[in-house]
C-alpha cells in the first residue's frame, strides 16, 4: 500500500508556484493506480503522537519531530500563516540524506499515510501541509560549483532557498534565474518552472536543469530507491521531462538539482515611483497615469533580453499608528483614513562584464520618457537618471528584500554566511505571527492591457481603498512582470518540458495583505476583492480567444 498524496492545484494557483514569493514548495510521491483511502482521525493530531512503535524513523541522519516535541509547534507551521490553524501533521521528518527519504516513504507506505514534501512551506494553495507525514528537505541545502564543457554547473540540494543559492553562487560571479523571496525553496520553484530577474536572459529555472537526483517508487518491487536522472536517461527520460516545470507533484522526491549557470558581475538598476494619492479626484491626472503606464509597456517592448522589467500599482494605509479597530471607520488619530497609492517601475539590466554602457542607454531613454509625466502626477521620484551600477553580490540582497540587513552587516563586520540565515528568518517571521497574511492570485496576459483595462484596474483600486483599506490596515498591489526573451524562446540547450506559457506578454501577480488579528469580515473582503480583480483582468484573455 503506497502513501497517498495531495491533488495538484488548479492552473492559476499553479502559476504562483514558480514566482519569487509565490512559489508553492511541495511535491508528492508517485502512486499505483489503486490505493487505499488515507486514515482519518477525530483529532487534528494523528493517532501516533508517541513514537514508540516507529522504529523506521529511529535511524535517521536527520530528525523526526512529533506532536509531543517542543519543536513541533514551530516546525508544523507553513510560511503562509493563513493555513497555520489546520496544519497539524502526525510527524515532520527533516531528512538529511537520500536514505532518510527512503525510510520516511517506507514508514508512510506501511501505514497508508499521506506524504507532503516541503521545502520552504510557501504554498499559497496550502499544499505543503497534511495530517499525515511532512517530509521536510530543508537540511539538504548544499551548493557546489564544478566545471564542465558547457560551462560552470551548480549542484544544489533540494532544501536550498533562493537567498542561499544566490549568495553561494555570487561568490563565483554566477547565478541561476531564481526567485525574489529569500526563503522560498529552490525545489518548489524549479518544479513549477521557475521565474526570476534573470529569466528574460537565461529562461526558466527549470530550463537550466541538467541532472536530477530523486527518490522514486519502483513499481515492480513497491520499494523506494534513489536514482540519477538526465535527459539521456533511457529509463527515466519521462521523469526528466516532468520534473522540469510539470508542477510539484506525484513523480518522486527530488533531493538534488544540477543547473547550468549564468555569469553575472554587475547590473544597472532603475526605479521610478509616482504617488497616485490625488489622481482619483482629477480626471486629467488619471489619464496621464494611464499614458505613463502605456509608455513603460511600449518601452519594455524595445528592451533586450538582458533587461528585467516590472511595474506595480499598490494601495495601503499611509499611517499604521494607533490601535486597529475593525468595528467601525477610522478614528481621528490613527491615520487609517489616509491612503498611499503608487505606480512603481523597476528595471534591472545585466551588464557586459563590468561595462554597463549598453544598459545605461536604455535607462536614460526610459527616464526621459517617464519624466514627461512628472509634472502631472504628484510626487514623482527616481534614482539617478542614468541608473545605478551595482555589483551582483550586493544586488542579490536587494532582490531578496534584505538590503538594510546587508548594510547593517557590513557596518558591523558580520559574516555574510550568517546574513543568509538572518535574511531568511526575517522572511519567515510570518510563521510566528509577526507578519501580514497574504492572499495571492496570478494570471498571464498575451498582450498589453488596453487603456480601458488599466482604467478598470485603477477603479478597482479606488473601490478597494474606499471599502477595505481605509478601515482595516489591509493593503493590495498588482505586479506586472514583462515576459519575452528566453522565457518565450528557450535557450538552445533547454530540452523539451511541460511548461506551456511561453507565448505571453505579462505575468500578473495580485496580492492582498491583512494583519494577523483581522476578523473573518476583513479576510472575506480581501479574498472576494482579489477574485473580482482576477476576473476583471482575465476578460481580455477570453475576449481575444
Amino acid at each position: 500500500m503506497a502513501p497517498t498524496t495531495t491533488a495538484p492545484p488548479n492552473i492559476f494557483l499553479g502559476i504562483a508556484l514558480f514566482l519569487a514569493c509565490l512559489t508553492a514548495e511541495s511535491h508528492s510521491v508517485i502512486l499505483p493506480e489503486t490505493i487505499e483511502p488515507p486514515r482519518t482521525f477525530s483529532s487534528p493530531h494523528l493517532a501516533f503522537t508517541a513514537p514508540g512503535d516507529m522504529a523506521e524513523l529511529n535511524n535517521l541522519d536527520g530528525q523526526a519531530i512529533w506532536p509531543t516535541d517542543q519543536a513541533y509547534d514551530m516546525a508544523r507551521r507553513p510560511w503562509q500563516t493563513f493555513y497555520k490553524c489546520n496544519a497539524y501533521p502526525g510527524v515532520i521528518v527533516e531528512v538529511a540524506s537520500d536514505n532518510d527519504v527512503i525510510l520516511t516513504l517506507q514508514f508512510a507506505q506501511t501505514r497508508g499515510l499521506r506524504v507532503t514534501v516541503r521545502n520552504g512551506g510557501h504554498s499559497y494553495a496550502g499544499i505543503s501541509r497534511t495530517t499525515g507525514v511532512v517530509l521536510d528537505v530543508q537540511r539538504l541545502a548544499t551548493t557546489t560549483v564544478q566545471s564542465s564543457p558547457a560551462g560552470p554547473l551548480a549542484t544544489v540540494g533540494a532544501g536550498q532557498i533562493n537567498i542561499g543559492a544566490y549568495y553561494n553562487l555570487s561568490q563565483f560571479n554566477l547565478s541561476i534565474p531564481a526567485g525574489g523571496c529569500p526563503s522560498v525553496g529552490i525545489s518548489g520553484l524549479t518544479l513549477g518552472g521557475g521565474f526570476g530577474v534573470l529569466s528574460r536572459l537565461s529562461g526558466l529555472t527549470s530550463d537550466q536543469v541538467t541532472q536530477i537526483k530523486a527518490v522514486i517508487r519502483d513499481p515492480d518491487t513497491e520499494s523506494f530507491k534513489s536514482v540519477v536522472i538526465t535527459a539521456e536517461s533511457s529509463d527515466y527520460r519521462d521523469l526528466f521531462y516532468a520534473f522540469r516545470g510539470g508542477m510539484g507533484g506525484n513523480y518522486g522526491v527530488v533531493t538534488e538539482w544540477t543547473y547550468r549557470t549564468t555569469p553575472v558581475h554587475y547590473v544597472l538598476t532603475s526605479e521610478y515611483e509616482f504617488n497616485l494619492t490625488l489622481y482619483r479626484n482629477d480626471s486629467t491626472s488619471r489619464m496621464r497615469v494611464l499614458e505613463g503606464i502605456q509608455t513603460f509597456m511600449s518601452w519594455a517592448d524595445s528592451t533586450e533580453n538582458t533587461t528585467y522589467c516590472e511595474m506595480s500599482i499598490s494601495t495601503e494605509p499611509l499611517s499604521r499608528k494607533g490601535n486597529v479597530d475593525y468595528s467601525g471607520g477610522p478614528s481621528a488619530d490613527d491615520g487609517k483614513g489616509q491612503l498611499a497609492e503608487a505606480f512603481i517601475v523597476e528595471t534591472m539590466c545585466v551588464c557586459d562584464g563590468s561595462s554597463c554602457d549598453r544598459c545605461r542607454d536604455g535607462a536614460i531613454e526610459l527616464h526621459n520618457q517617464l519624466a514627461n509625466f512628472s509634472t502631472d502626477i504628484t510626487n514623482y521620484k527616481s534614482v539617478l537618471p542614468n541608473g545605478t551600477q551595482v555589483a551582483w553580490d550586493r544586488q542579490i540582497w536587494k532582490i531578496a528584500g534584505c538590503e538594510s540587513l546587508y548594510n547593517s552587516a557590513l557596518r558591523r563586520g558580520s559574516s555574510l554566511d550568517d546574513l543568509v540565515r538572518t535574511c531568511a528568518a526575517a522572511d519567515q517571521s510570518t510563521r510566528v505571527g509577526r507578519g501580514p497574511h497574504n492572499r495571492k492570485k496570478s494570471l498571464f496576459m498575451p498582450q498589453h492591457p488596453t487603456n480601458n483595462d488599466l482604467s478598470r484596474l485603477l477603479t478597482w483600486f479606488d473601490d478597494f481603498a474606499k471599502n477595505i483599506v481605509a478601515d482595516s490596515y489591509t493593503a493590495a498591489n498588482v505586479e506586472f512582470y514583462y515576459w519575452g526573451g528566453a522565457l518565450a524562446t528557450p535557450p538552445s540547450y533547454a530540452t523539451e518540458s511541460p511548461w506551456d506559457h511561453r507565448d505571453q506578454k505579462w505575468l500578473v501577480h495580485i496580492t492582498g495583505r491583512f494583519p494577523d488579528e483581522a476578523p473573518p469580515r476583513v479576510i472575506g473582503q480581501v479574498y472576494f476583492a482579489l477574485s473580482d480583480l482576477h476576473m476583471l483582468l482575465t476578460k481580455p484573455l477570453t475576449s481575444t480567444g
